[in-house]
């Protein structure tokens, strides 16, 4: 153990014993377990830039904004600590975040703080397993190798300080939307690396009018896709539908996964003509490969990629589009 882990670990000796004194109950027990877990990757460096007394009562506030929260639902939290209501004060404005542990949260709060142009001067985010009852209250905390609790990402950001009220009340819709994101693209995941195992091998039928060697090259593509060199964040199915000569790409219902499951806002129809000449003419390549409109708000920031697949009659018309959107990797 080198001079600055022992000077870490005395620190936090001193924290705890400010949070339990030398309670042996088992609450104390919580308390000290939580703040070790909380503060682990936490640097010295950037621990004693607040005194042991801040600490406490940032530990102490975290606990106590964990200690109830519904099932399957994120918490958000944009504040000012105060020495009177919280025991501690900052120059910067405070986020408290907790939530399921899952893919992309850490990414995704910093793109959110990126897409707001706000700095982060620090950000803490362990995960601990926590044992709630059926309110959500919490009955313990505990290491993974205790098999106990569910893990759980919590999140304690500081970041250039917000004076406007109508700032702090979009920086936390904007984070509890995107975490949002998150989760549907999370538990939609299977189901759409599904749909492109069956794109890809459908491909050959549902694109028969194609040229034998570009369906193998797009074939390759996609299964490359799958390779992790892909994010899938959202898909849907469309079939085109024509009646008194006029043509309607429609959602196909019930297809809407990630990020494009259907809500009341989906629009259900639109025009042929607002798919591009080469989706409605183009025989030979199946494949449509662009930037859609929209911006990430998972994982990284930028445009989101656009991949669809069509599918042809044997004359070679576009009759459908198997729609996926998400963001190439690194």
């Amino acid at each position: 153990m080198t001079g600055t882990d022992k000077n870490k670990q005395v620190l936090l000796e001193q924290v705890s014993s400010m949070l339990t004194g030398r309670s042996q109950s088992n609450k104390a027990k919580q308390a000290r377990y939580y703040t070790e877990a909380f503060f682990r990757r936490v640097p010295y460096e950037e621990l004693i830039r607040e005194t042991p007394k801040a600490l406490a009562a940032i530990d102490s506030e975290q606990m106590e904004f964990i200690s109830k929260r519904p099932a399957g639902a994120a918490k958000v939290s944009v504040f000012h600590p105060t020495l009177d209501d919280d025991g501690w004060e900052s120059e910067h404005t405070i986020i408290e975040m907790v939530n399921d542990d899952m893919p992309f949260l850490v990414d995704t709060a910093n793109v959110v703080m990126a897409e707001m142009n706000l700095a982060v001067h620090l950000m803490v985010h362990p995960v601990i397993h926590v044992e709630r009852d059926k309110k959500g209250k919490v009955q313990g905390y505990y290491s993974s190798a205790e098999g106990k609790g569910d893990p759980e990402s919590i999140i304690h950001m500081q970041i250039n300080r917000q004076n406007d009220p109508d700032v702090l009340a979009k920086i936390e819709s904007s984070l509890k939307s995107a975490v949002a994101s998150v989760r549907l693209a999370v538990r939609d995941w299977k189901p759409m690396l599904a749909r492109l195992e069956e794109a890809t091998v459908k491909l050959p039928e549902w694109a028969a009018a194609s040229d034998d060697e570009i369906l193998e090259e797009c074939q390759q593509f996609l299964s490359w896709l799958k390779d992790d060199h892909f994010i899938l964040l959202g898909s849907r199915d469309y079939e085109v539908a024509r009646d008194n000569g006029q043509a309607t790409l429609n959602l196909v219902k019930g297809s809407g996964l990630g990020l494009l499951h259907e809500t009341e806002k989906s629009i259900h129809s639109r025009p042929l003509s607002t798919f591009s000449d080469a989706a409605r003419e183009n025989r030979e390549n199946p494949l449509i490969i662009t930037k859609t409109r929209s911006r990430s708000s998972v994982h990284r920031v930028g445009y989101m990629d656009y991949i669809g697949v069509l599918r042809f009659d044997k004359k070679g018309n576009t009759i459908g589009e198997r729609r996926f959107i998400g963001l190439f990797t690194s």
